[in-house]
């Protein structure tokens, strides 16, 4: 449990991953030094003697082995489950994984304790085996019904993972229990529980694979739990298999793991090892991919503008747009407007399976060139695998959950240095960043790192949205040419050649603002930890101050024209009180005002800031 901690909380930010595998090999170079310096002197196990049990010898030996691997393939496919079942209760995070082999470790110490201690008190294992078979099987079926009430509530994570105490102490039981029932006729402890091991740790494998890659695509989370639940039920002897015919019905009705607000609807649900993938409409027409509850992959409606404006801007800034590589297709809505641009080649890249799936079925209205133009061409995998195929004139990383495990990767110093290299002569890198997923630390620690890989590093804003503002950094080896391409009068940055420099935020290498913020490399991811522990979110009037304090030098009249564009969207959101509102949109009106006063060759109107 100690080095769950460690290797999954405090190392990999103070040390990094390469020194704290090292030290965890030094470690087990030491215990393993000592194990072999010790004198083992092996005991002769001598069969115990039990009270009557209603199995003869072999049956029982042979049962106890098939729950020995029976268990190692259902603990781990709970495991799998567990880790998902908390990703609908509480928001992504790197500390999400570290939670839960926090509890399936400690849990399963305190099920070997507690068989051990019913066991001194006289309690046979003949009869303990089944009994902590069928309770594991009992609660593997209502844990989904017990979680269903907190789905996308944000709950406690340190709540969420005490949840899965009682479960994971009942699972805990059964292998020390099976290892006296399946040994009985094995002369040497060490000899029984090595074969014993070998045949959990062979299942446990399995179980590894067939669960997240097979079982949970095809059933969901809450089918795939009642399949595991039905599995203790098989193992538990004839109790057990009284359960057997409740899951089978309950398998042809199972519920979807979705919480709909009101006003919504379900549309369609994915899954995959990753979790479940939503397709969700509201009442005004709005469709939605939702992640797992809570993070919103892309959107119709209102949303359409920001998400094109993701590809139109970055490839209005490249000075040549043949090949474009797009990281993080999800809807495929952004890399859809990557095809308004006269390209010769688009690669759009999407890690999730069932997310390119929802994709191609649910938002075709939106994306539907990316699967018939011949120029596009989608490809489920890893973003930076498919960057080194080639050499690109424009990459863009479309907005990532920071504080997700893995996501970290693509803010990296490496990933930076890798796509500046793979870029074409004059070739740009573009990676939106959510700021409302961020804090100032964050933000300060990839702004830095990007600054860090790029000579020409810029920050533009991607909408006026207030309550979701995002930023995109454009980092190039030559100067970038705000020369507007072609004009887009549905987009209030690229109306004309005047309203493009109101999507400018600031200049990276012309602020000290990020001089003593962390660099995050891949070795220390340090940006998904920051992430998991934000607080202050970077949004509304808090974007507006961090703007101002990270780049004070920013005194270009459109950049402060768009500043106060934005001011004026935030205070337009509407306010509770009445007459705090009516102070608001008199304020809102004033920053108007100076946007234009500071810009008057392109003014924009409420309409323009979405409201």
């Amino acid at each position: 449990a100690l080095g769950v901690v460690a290797g999954g909380v405090w190392l990999p930010v103070a040390v990094g991953y390469r020194a704290a595998g090292l030290l965890a090999g030094a470690v087990l170079v030491v215990a393993g030094v000592m194990v072999w310096m010790a004198k083992a002197n092996p005991v002769a196990w001598k069969r115990p003697v039990t009270a009557a049990t209603p199995l003869r010898p072999r049956r029982k030996e042979a049962w106890a082995w098939a729950a020995v691997a029976g268990s190692g393939f259902l603990s781990i496919g709970a495991e799998v489950l567990a880790m998902q079942w908390l990703l609908l209760l509480v928001p992504e995070s790197v500390f999400v994984v570290a939670a839960v082999l926090f509890a399936f470790v400690v849990s399963l110490a305190g099920g070997a304790w507690l068989a051990s201690r019913l066991r001194a008190r006289g309690w046979p294992s003949a009869k303990l085996l089944p009994g902590a078979l069928l309770v594991s099987g009992v609660l593997a079926v209502v844990y989904p019904f017990g979680a269903w009430p907190w789905i996308g509530q944000q709950v406690s994570l340190s709540w969420a993972t005490v949840a899965l105490v009682p479960l994971v102490v009942c699972l805990g039981m059964v292998f020390p229990l099976a290892w006296e029932q399946a040994a009985v006729a094995m002369r040497h402890q060490g000899a029984a529980l090595g074969q014993l091991i070998w045949v959990n740790k062979l299942a446990c494998a399995a179980g590894a694979v067939v669960v997240p890659l097979a079982l949970v695509p095809w059933l969901g989370p809450v089918r795939a739990a009642w399949v595991v639940g039905a599995g203790y039920f098989l193992l538990a002897g004839r109790w057990g298999w009284l359960g057997l015919a409740p899951v089978a019905l309950g398998l042809w009705w199972a519920p979807v793991p979705v919480r709909l607000w009101p006003g919504e609807h379900l549309r369609a649900v994915a899954y995959d090892a990753q979790g479940v993938v939503a397709t969700v409409e509201d009442a005004q027409g709005s469709r939605h991919m939702v992640l797992n509850q809570f993070y919103t992959l892309n959107g119709t409606g209102r949303a359409l503008l920001a998400q094109r404006q993701q590809a139109w801007l970055p490839l209005t800034l490249a000075e040549r747009t043949d090949r474009v590589l797009f990281i993080g297709m999800g809807a495929g809505i952004s890399a859809n407007a990557v095809l308004d641009f006269p390209v010769r080649e688009l690669v759009a890249v999407e890690v999730l399976p069932a997310v390119a799936r929802t994709a191609r079925t649910e938002f075709a209205a939106w994306n539907g060139r990316l699967f018939n133009d011949a120029r596009a061409r989608v490809v489920v995998g890893d973003g930076r695998r498919v960057a080194h195929s080639g050499q690109w004139d424009v990459v863009i990383v479309d907005l990532l959950w920071p504080a997700a495990d893995g996501t970290g990767h693509l803010y990296s110093r490496d990933f930076f240095r890798e796509a500046r290299d793979r870029l074409a002569p004059g070739g740009l890198l573009c990676v939106w960043l959510p700021m409302h997923q961020f804090d100032a630390a964050t933000a300060g620690c990839v702004c830095r790192t990007f600054a860090e890989v790029f000579p020409q590093a810029v920050a533009i804003r991607g909408s006026f949205d207030p309550l979701s503002p995002i930023v995109g950094l454009v980092g190039s080896q030559q100067p970038v040419a705000w020369t507007l391409k072609q004009a887009i009068p549905a987009s209030p940055l690229l109306r004309s050649a005047a309203h493009l420099p109101l999507a400018s935020v600031g200049d990276l290498h012309a602020t000290a603002a990020f001089a003593n913020a962390p660099v995050t490399t891949d070795d220390r991811p340090v940006v998904t930890f920051l992430a998991a522990t934000a607080r202050e979110r970077l949004r509304g009037m808090r974007w507006l101050e961090w703007c101002s304090a990270q780049f004070p030098s920013a005194t270009h009249a459109a950049t402060l024209a768009g500043q106060n564009y934005f001011a004026a969207a935030v205070l337009r959101v509407p306010w509770p009180e009445p007459r705090e509102q009516e102070a608001r949109l008199e304020r809102a009106a004033f920053h108007l005002d100076r946007a234009r006063q500071w810009w008057p060759e392109a003014v924009l109107t409420v309409e323009d800031l979405g409201q």
